[in-house]
């Protein structure tokens, strides 16, 4: 039972529409009117998550993914398997590409350092400096293909 089944709501009930409802369901089930105590406590429980904005929030978001779960449970399997095939393999391909591109990005940033040593004489002295762009486009370009593979990955 859900918590908008508990204090008798639709799930689109404004905030006082919920208030009210639990004003209503703890007149009748509170013990001291005769009321079970179980159920006094589903109601109070109830509330508490309905009444605050995140928590309700939370619990819609739970209350989706349940029901996507239950639709999902009735969907053929081979469907689902399929999907999870094609869902590793982007993710094989994916991760292949990152673990492919990193090196050859560093090779070629490498050379490019080589280069600007060779330019510059020498690694110590006052033109260091230039390596500092080579080194943050290296950190640019790593990290954009290693959040594009956990982007597609996680989500």
């Amino acid at each position: 039972m859900t918590h908008y089944e508990t204090l008798g709501i639709p799930t689109d009930a404004s905030a006082m529409e919920v208030v009210n409802a639990y004003r209503k369901a703890a007149q009748i089930h509170h013990p001291d009117r005769g009321g079970d105590g179980a159920m006094m406590k589903a109601v109070n429980g109830a509330y508490e998550v309905l009444r605050h904005p995140a928590r309700r929030a939370a619990n819609d978001a739970e209350l989706l993914m349940q029901a996507q779960a239950e639709k999902e449970k009735g969907a053929p399997v081979a469907t689902a398997q399929r999907k999870a095939r094609k869902r590793a393999s982007q993710a094989r391909t994916l991760i292949t590409f990152y673990a492919v591109m990193v090196p050859v990005v560093l090779a070629i940033l490498y050379d490019v350092c080589m280069i600007t040593l060779d330019v510059v004489g020498t690694a110590a002295g006052p033109n260091v400096w230039l390596l500092v762009p080579g080194l943050i486009l290296a950190v640019v370009i790593t990290r954009n293909i290693r959040g594009a593979v956990l982007r597609f990955v996680v989500g």
